[in-house]
């Protein structure tokens, strides 16, 4: 016997033999993993033998060694996991055939023109990426766009809650939590963050964190860790651990904070990206909770400037946007806006976002997540199931719905800031305060 070549419709054996040619049924996504995880260990191993380290270690000490993994000095050689630079006895995970499918025709770094025809100010720059003009910008091409109006964002999120695009959504959740565990491997080994340590400290974030503003989506997020995608990037992750850290680890949360301001200035010399809107944003959080109202007004500065330079405001108008983008960037769009507000209140200072946005679109974002379960963590546990839900009864999160009507609230606080604090006159702030005072009502009321 041959072994086939794997050519397709068929091999070079069977066409020369006039045969039928069979393909095996790839192996289950399970096996998959489980045969990445092994990879994955057994390299772990080689790295600790070649270093000269010991592979028997006690996970429980690895924080000891903390300042050996959270130190600055790791960035020179330990770049984020992408296709094109992870380990090569990983890129069986990454390149097999049974990965779970991704559109590959939309990409940051690869958008058709086509796609972006109808798209109000929205164009190809020379590398691809899509990038927002308004029409008095010097550098918007006139022939890209003409007079179109702005997107019907109703027919948007009619077309969004096709049973097609919440099945997709829903397999895609399902997909990242498998691929979980190898996601944490993955990070540790580009990163040098003890793989315990990070879903530790992960876990503490979308328990505690992650729910109040919603800026990074976790199955996206977790997705990309493991296969190097483009919502995914090692800037984020330390931002993540960092944040998270404080709560209980306070050395390594400085320590982390190092690392990624260290971080900070390579991601902002790159394109504008997802990951690094994200990362800015929780970092101003991170900021704003110590005091520093400097770098949180500076940090989210920029964060706003690279969604507007992204065009996530314009996000529906983008043709054939995979669900998960789809998603990720109207969430993101949408917590800059409310985040914005949050400083801006804050501060007293004015809002950042002026744009005025359309409330409906966010009867589009994706509610799956709020049937999930929740319950409190407090790094007792390295795995969510060892909770004994004796100690809690888990109950549904309910995130998305206080997300959007958190957002709902902003436009009201936006409103508040820029038409009373802002504005001189009796007469137009008794008019506003009456408009504004009937809104709260109504929001409270629904």
């Amino acid at each position: 016997q041959v072994r086939c070549d794997g050519a397709q419709p068929a091999c070079k054996m069977c066409e020369l033999y006039n045969d039928d040619c069979r393909y095996d049924k790839p192996p289950p996504m399970t096996q998959l993993v489980a045969m990445a995880k092994r990879l994955q260990e057994a390299e772990q191993t080689i790295a600790a033998l070649q270093s000269g380290a010991d592979s028997g270690g006690d996970t429980n000490n690895m924080l000891a060694h903390e300042d050996s993994w959270a130190s600055p000095t790791r960035l020179s050689s330990h770049n984020q996991p992408t296709s094109s630079n992870m380990h090569p006895s990983l890129s069986v995970s990454v390149n097999a055939s049974s990965l779970p499918p991704q559109d590959e025709s939309w990409n940051e770094g690869s958008i058709s023109s086509a796609r972006l025809s109808h798209s109000p100010g929205l164009t190809v720059d020379e590398q691809g990426n899509a990038r927002y003009y308004g029409p008095t910008s010097a550098v918007r091409d006139p022939s890209q766009h003409g007079d179109s109006p702005l997107p019907n964002i109703q027919s948007g999120v009619a077309a969004y809650q096709d049973t097609s695009t919440h099945n997709s959504l829903d397999s895609h959740t399902r997909e990242s939590a498998v691929w979980e565990e190898f996601a944490f491997g993955n990070a540790s080994l580009h990163t040098c963050i003890p793989r315990q340590v990070i879903a530790k400290l992960l876990h503490i974030h979308f328990t505690w964190v992650g729910p109040m503003f919603l800026w990074v989506h976790r199955s996206a997020f977790i997705h990309d860790m493991a296969t190097g995608g483009r919502h995914y990037s090692e800037f984020l992750l330390v931002v993540l651990c960092a944040h998270a850290a404080k709560y209980q680890l306070d050395s390594t949360a400085e320590m982390l904070l190092t690392r990624a301001r260290a971080l900070i200035g390579t991601a902002i010399q790159q394109s504008s990206s997802i990951p690094t809107i994200q990362a800015l944003l929780q970092l101003s959080a991170s900021e704003l909770a110590q005091g520093s109202i400097s770098q949180t007004w500076v940090y989210s500065g920029i964060a706003f400037r690279m969604a507007s330079d992204l065009g996530l405001q314009y996000s529906d108008a983008v043709k054939g946007l995979d669900p998960i983008d789809l998603e990720v960037r109207r969430r993101l769009h949408w917590s800059c806006y409310f985040w914005d507000k949050v400083t801006s209140l804050y501060t007293g200072r004015l809002p950042s976002i002026t744009e005025s946005l359309d409330e409906s679109s966010l009867e589009s974002l994706d509610r799956s997540a709020d049937s999930m379960d929740w319950t409190p963590y407090f790094g007792d546990s390295f795995h969510p199931c060892k909770i004994s839900q004796s100690q809690y009864q888990p109950t549904s999160n309910h995130i998305v719905a206080c997300f959007i009507n958190s957002c709902k609230l902003s436009v009201i606080i936006n409103d508040i800031i820029t038409r009373i604090y802002h504005h001189q006159g009796q007469t137009v702030i008794e008019a506003s305060f009456k408009d504004i005072k009937v809104r709260l009502n109504q929001w409270r009321t629904q």
